[in-house]
């Protein structure tokens, strides 16, 4: 249930992170449009001007210039203005993304630190039963009836030794190699490219398909590329195969 509620939890997030963006891409078509429109009208604005100027004495196409020269100035404010508006929603774009990023990395190290914590109590419990296996058989010290004499006084029939046979632990057998292919090792490789960003080598793309399908590793990529960190993102995912096939 714990990992239904992160799933849950993760796709809620990428349903809000959708409508941010959605948003935000209205509201850039919003301003698009704004700007268009102004462009528009200014262009419009100039070309009655320049009709005008046509019909005018020298002394009005002065005092035209002389507008022109303040209009520019202003547009040229207008979009020193702009680009600061724009650099200033950039900084804070890039600071939401850092937030966003530590908030990730934190409930990953949480997942991982969780995890961690079950192993080490799996391997203390796995470790208390081999301790409380039963003890070998131990014979009772010799005692004169014991002995060959036995029959002269009467002693017991000594009773036969039962060998302790050791225990020995299964070997685990390597898994079967699977026959993969070089169109399966640039699928491999396109998996982690898109959904994780990171690039892995010929040779690990051809160690996983060895062993695992192509489809396994993309179910695995998919789900750790929400919680796990890239660093050594193909190894994350190679370990968490391999526990996958021991479960």
């Amino acid at each position: 249930m714990e990992q239904d509620d992160l799933e849950i939890q993760a796709l809620q997030q990428s349903l809000a992170d959708a409508k941010q963006r959605k948003a935000n891409a209205l509201e850039l078509q919003r301003q698009k449009a704004a700007s268009a429109l102004q462009d528009r009208l200014a262009a419009e604005t100039k070309k009655r001007a320049d009709d005008l100027l046509e019909y005018q004495a020298l002394v009005a196409k002065h005092e035209e210039r002389r507008r022109l020269e303040q209009e520019a100035k202003d547009a040229a404010k207008r979009d020193e203005a702009r680009k600061q508006r724009a650099l200033e929603e950039e900084a804070e774009r890039l600071e939401q993304v850092q937030r966003e990023r530590a908030v990730h990395e934190a409930k990953c190290a949480a997942l991982a630190q969780a995890a961690r914590a079950e192993e080490v109590e799996a391997e203390r419990i796995e470790a208390d039963l081999q301790r409380s296996v039963a003890p070998a058989f131990e014979p009772l010290p010799p005692t004169l009836a014991d002995t060959p004499l036995s029959c002269i006084f009467g002693g017991r029939t000594p009773a036969a030794v039962v060998p302790v046979v050791p225990q020995v632990e299964p070997t685990q057998l390597p898994p079967e190699r699977r026959r993969e292919s070089p169109e399966e090792h640039q699928q491999i490789a396109g998996y982690f490219l898109q959904y994780s960003g990171v690039r892995i080598t010929s040779n690990q793309a051809k160690g996983m398909c060895s062993v695992w399908t192509p489809q396994t590793i993309l179910e695995a990529v998919q789900l750790l590329a929400q919680f796990s960190s890239r660093d050594r993102f193909a190894e994350r995912v190679e370990g968490f195969l391999w526990k996958q096939q021991t479960l």
